[in-house]
């Protein structure tokens, strides 16, 4: 029987073992990202959209290549579902990893670091210089709708050494949510229930760990992304605000060139 015979037949055991089997061996990664695509959204099997998803993760470490614009978005919308959530989270670590975004003004990082988390009144120990060497080494890749650095949306605090974290007093009375500043003002962390929701990064951000987004400009910043970005506010002088709430993120942008940027969790659709 051929490929499309096996598909047609609508087998979930044929069909699955017919998508890994695809994903693992063929050389067309333009037509499998499609192929994939397709079971991941039209699918009315939610295991064969896992199966979609965990293809597209062999694809990024297999061929290194992929339309982020096209997978991170149908990816992100299935990360809450519990059946499949696991194998999202799979496929866009993988993409996270292997597959490298290009835009003429991109520039790489790839560092790492670890982490100690202070609670408030504790007295940061490393010396100012020494705060600054550990905050240059720290990897502020982001995986949209999963995590940035170290830091995973939805769970808690890592717990780890050498960079240390501080919490601030609360920016208003009453507040439910903790915010934890990164060495000195480098980055900021908020933490509801518990649990990772934003972070604050105002010297780097690595999309999918390959493209820096600070000092980009807007057009720059969606040949990365896709047209997702809509501008929420504008104050003269060219300051504004722009969001992607598709994929958890806000850029502050001033004099053309993103300054800031506050990425969390993906909303889920109501």
């Amino acid at each position: 029987m051929t490929t499309s015979g096996e598909l047609a037949t609508g087998e979930r055991a044929r069909v699955a073992e017919t998508l890994t089997r695809l994903a693992l061996h063929d050389p067309d990664p333009k037509w499998l990202e499609d192929l994939l695509l397709h079971w991941l959204q039209s699918s009315e099997d939610v295991w064969l959209r896992g199966v979609a998803a965990t293809g597209l993760g062999h694809v990024a470490r297999i061929h290194r290549r992929l339309n982020c614009q096209r997978v991170i978005g149908p990816l992100l919308a299935l990360r809450s579902d519990p059946e499949v959530g696991g194998k999202v989270e799979d496929a866009l670590e993988d993409i996270g990893q292997f597959v490298r975004p290009e835009t003429g003004e991109h520039a790489s990082t790839r560092l790492g670091s670890q982490m100690r988390v202070l609670q408030k009144g504790d007295v940061m120990n490393n010396s100012e210089d020494d705060t600054h060497d550990e905050l240059r080494a720290m990897n502020w890749d982001w995986i949209p709708g999963l995590r940035c650095g170290p830091f995973r949306f939805g769970k808690p605090l890592p717990s780890l050494p050498e960079i240390e974290l501080a919490r601030l007093e609360p920016s208003c009375e009453g507040a439910d949510w903790h915010v934890y500043r990164v060495g000195d003002e480098e980055a900021r962390v908020q933490v509801d229930d518990g649990t990772v929701t934003a972070v604050e990064c105002v010297r780097s951000l690595s999309y999918l760990g390959s493209s820096e987004l600070l000092g980009l400009s807007i057009p720059a910043v969606e040949s990365l992304l896709g047209r997702v970005l809509v501008r929420a506010e504008h104050w003269g002088d060219d300051t504004a605000m722009y969001e992607a709430q598709s994929l958890g993120l806000t850029l502050w942008v001033e004099g053309g060139r993103v300054e800031s940027t506050t990425v969390e969790a993906q909303e889920v659709p109501g």
